[in-house]
């Protein structure tokens, strides 16, 4: 018999209720396999009913995961209490840390905790220090420095092999944000001896932007390097960006370009065109034309709401100085049309100096005033300023 039919079978043949707790629950998790879910959680409660010691909490587990991502925080949350109150050394702790993440999705931060901390008391030597992690990250959504320093350091002595360096990181990043950068520091450096790649490569970049915060470029450089070495697709490209912009300020930009240019390459959405940017702006100092055009087009292409608006304005700033008047107006409207509330009104700035050098007044009029609500002061100051002067003021 296959296990969708079994599944079948035991939500309608009575017989099925003579059939062992252990048979009822593995032909529910084939029925779950096979895509039965009807017959799933008809097992599972079948299983539950049976008040097994050892399987009854465990299919509580399974049914409760399987409610919540079928929607029903009610049947789920039922279904993992279930199991919390089998005390059951396993699935007692499990059911608890899955309750716990149901209901912080859910809105409900209170009882979070308190499902979060069941788990964390069980002292379970893997569900512990999860939920360890998991308590610190919402207190930290929730505002409660203190305790979530206090969960995070939990978990981190727990020396668990996964949860130990991810709340490493987690415990960095607070302290760094306290300004402690020595615990900071000494955080981060945790998770990187953890070896755990993923770690690594976040532990590594949170410590260059921390030691290029704090005036330790060779620090930040090394450790933006070591994220670069490990690789990962989110923050590998980061690090690549972030050093291109601390290589930058030095006299030989070969190695700022080499980094820029290893982030464009990743494609990745955020840290390619941020790159590409970081790119042009090298060879727009450097007065390389055609190469920082090349480099700020391709930004515009990627239509990021933040890089290219910047883009469009330094794009139009390199064409201007050109003497493509046409090409910067063109640059120009695309900043404008971003509507980013920084670099459109800038934008709109620069088109009506050009509109007003070329003679177009009214052409100057119209830019001038969307550029007198900027949030940049001087901006709308000085739009201010020309629109008097041209209305005779």
């Amino acid at each position: 018999m296959d296990g969708a039919k079994a599944g079948v079978r035991l939500a309608t043949d009575p017989e099925s209720h003579d059939l062992p707790p252990r048979v009822v629950f593995n032909l529910a998790v084939r029925s779950q396999k096979s895509g039965d879910a009807a017959a799933a959680r008809a097992g599972y409660r079948q299983t539950i009913d049976s008040q097994h010691s050892e399987w009854a909490p465990t299919a509580a587990v399974n049914l409760g995961s399987m409610l919540a991502r079928e929607g029903d925080v009610t049947g789920a949350r039922a279904a993992y209490q279930v199991a919390i109150d089998s005390h059951h050394r396993d699935q007692a702790p499990r059911a608890a840390d899955s309750l716990g993440l149901l209901l912080k999705r859910s809105g409900d931060a209170e009882d979070a905790k308190a499902a979060f901390q069941l788990a964390v008391d069980s002292c379970h030597r893997d569900l512990a220090p999860r939920a360890t992690y998991n308590l610190a990250v919402l207190l930290t959504e929730t505002g409660d420095t203190s305790a979530a320093l206090a969960a995070f350091r939990l978990a981190v002595d727990s020396h668990h092999p996964q949860w130990a360096p991810k709340a490493a990181i987690g415990l960095g990043n607070q302290l760094a944000e306290a300004g402690n950068v020595t615990g900071a520091r000494a955080a981060y450096q945790v998770a990187i001896d953890s070896r755990r790649p993923e770690q690594v490569s976040e532990a590594a970049l949170n410590l260059g932007v921390l030691l290029a915060g704090t005036g330790d470029p060779q620090g930040a450089r090394a450790a933006y390097q070591l994220a670069i070495d490990t690789p990962h697709p989110d923050h590998t490209p980061h690090a690549a960006s972030y050093l291109g912009f601390l290589l930058a300020d030095l006299p030989d930009k070969t190695d700022a370009r080499k980094a820029f240019q290893q982030a464009i390459d990743s494609g990745h959405h955020e840290h390619a065109p941020e790159a590409a940017l970081g790119l042009g702006l090298l060879f727009h100092d450097a007065e390389n034309r055609p190469a920082a055009e090349a480099a700020y087009r391709r930004v515009l292409a990627s239509r990021h709401p933040e890089w290219a608006p910047k883009a469009a304005l330094n794009l139009g700033v390199l064409l201007k100085k050109s003497g493509d008047n046409t090409g910067a107006r063109a640059a120009y409207q695309v900043a404008i049309d971003s509507g980013h509330p920084e670099h459109a009104s800038k934008g709109a700035l620069a088109l009506g100096l050009l509109h007003l050098k070329a003679g177009d007044t009214e052409g100057a009029r119209a830019a001038f005033r969307l550029a007198v609500d900027s949030p940049h002061q001087q901006v709308a100051d000085f739009a201010r300023e020309a629109l008097q002067q041209l209305d005779g003021g």
